[in-house]
């Protein structure tokens, strides 16, 4: 108890999280087309996929893991079982999808972490335990195609903002109190034979189209030489083109991508250099299929725009404070932050306010993938921007529309 933090409380009891894996999908493939059409013929077997993908969980000290399964659509339907204590001291939950090698290392598909925080509420009167799902959590890290080259490998163990989409894996996570006694025989469990979850909890699915319009492109670095430029425009596994229907697109365009551009340089920069799209600019758009969460991303954009008015009013206080304005204007412009606020469900005081629903804007069980605008020289993926979804989709109410949908932004891509 001496080295529980002095935030914490003096009390605390054990748990048993229950994390089960059901099944993934839109897995990546972990060998080179050579390598795979050798297997194959090996094992005479053309239902094998060159994937073997099993899950590990790391939290504390322990670690577990599920049964590998072959397949870019594995099921698994299995549970892990891990001790802990609520409130969590240890914040963090690492779930980690590997590839079983046969003879080389084990190769990481992709990792992310939980916040058990976001998962749970310690508060004694209206508090529960952490709890997620039945849900689809998606997968990011290095891109998809498989390489011998492990210099990205890094991305894909959470290290680093991750640079591609690397699938979905449908997963819970349960918890329930535990008789203190018997925790210190308590090992790691693991739990075979669970049932996929009824098809009535999973709201109905439904089209999603995303669209882009490039209006500009400008600042490109010297050190891409004179290569032909085109951009692809993506969400999950929609949009994004292996290196095969990539070499084809060039040949027979698809929506997803624009065509090649020359670079053209700057007027009086040897530097830099821009795309001649000043009469036509390209249009990008792609269709996604996934379940109708549509209020998971209405809330969180509500709470956004709660936060963004929030520091707007408060910026603007604060810039009339050190101005020349009189007691009176500035009492007039507090009342009305203060109206606000109390026109909130929430008893948050107001220097705190705006963080607070900036917080409470992350949805621990995302709605939608995350959307990737990749930059590709001469068939080669050298710059990316991430975006998320909830912030360019589209509502007919303006509270729950994103913050910037319809907007022209500047997006500044970073090298990978």
């Amino acid at each position: 108890k001496t080295l529980i933090p002095a935030a914490m409380p003096r009390t605390l009891f054990p748990v048993q999280l229950k994390v089960t894996f059901f099944s993934a999908s839109e897995l990546p493939e972990m060998m080179t087309d050579f390598l795979a059409t050798v297997s194959k013929k090996i094992l005479q077997s053309n239902t094998w996929q060159p994937v073997d993908s099993y899950v590990e969980v790391s939290y504390n000290t322990m670690k577990a893991t599920t049964d590998d399964r072959n397949g870019t659509t594995p099921v698994w339907g299995e549970a892990l079982y891990l001790v802990g204590r609520f409130p969590p001291l240890i914040r963090t939950m690492k779930v980690t999808l590997k590839d079983r090698a046969a003879i080389q290392q084990d190769r990481i598909i992709s990792s992310f972490f939980i916040d058990l925080f976001l998962i749970s509420e310690s508060n004694p009167s209206i508090g529960f335990l952490p709890t997620l799902g039945p849900t689809w959590m998606f997968l990011y890290g290095s891109l998809r195609e498989y390489t011998i080259n492990k210099e990205q490998d890094g991305l894909s163990e959470g290290m680093g903002e991750s640079i591609c989409y690397k699938g979905r894996i449908l997963m819970s996570i349960e918890c329930h109190p535990v008789n203190s006694e018997n925790t210190t025989n308590m090992n790691v469990q693991k739990e075979s034979g669970i049932q996929f979850p009824e098809a009535h909890i999973f709201p109905m699915k439904r089209t999603f189209i995303l669209f882009g319009c490039i209006y500009d492109v400008t600042m490109i670095d010297k050190v891409f030489g004179n290569s032909t430029i085109c951009f692809e425009l993506s969400i999950g596994s929609s949009g994004y083109l292996n290196p095969n229907e990539l070499a084809a697109a060039f040949h027979k365009p698809v929506s997803s991508l624009t065509r090649l551009y020359p670079r053209i340089p700057i007027d009086n920069n040897k530097d830099h250099y821009r795309l001649p799209i000043d009469l036509q600019k390209p249009i990008l758009f792609t269709k996604y299929i996934f379940h109708d969460y549509i209020y998971r991303i209405a809330l969180s954009n509500r709470l956004k725009r709660i936060s963004q008015h929030l520091f707007e009013r408060i910026r603007d206080l604060e810039l009339k404070m050190n101005s020349k304005v009189s007691n009176e204007a500035l009492m007039e412009e507090y009342r009305k932050i203060e109206e606000y606020v109390h026109a909130l469900p929430c008893g948050c005081e107001l220097n705190k306010i705006a963080r607070v629903f900036e917080r409470m804007a992350v949805e621990a069980q995302p709605a939608l993938p995350d959307i990737f605008l990749w930059m590709i020289c001469d068939s080669k993926r050298v710059a990316y921007a991430r975006l998320p979804p909830e912030d360019v989709f589209f509502n007919l109410c303006q509270g729950e529309k994103g913050l910037y949908n319809g907007c022209v932004q500047t997006i500044f891509l970073k090298v990978c």
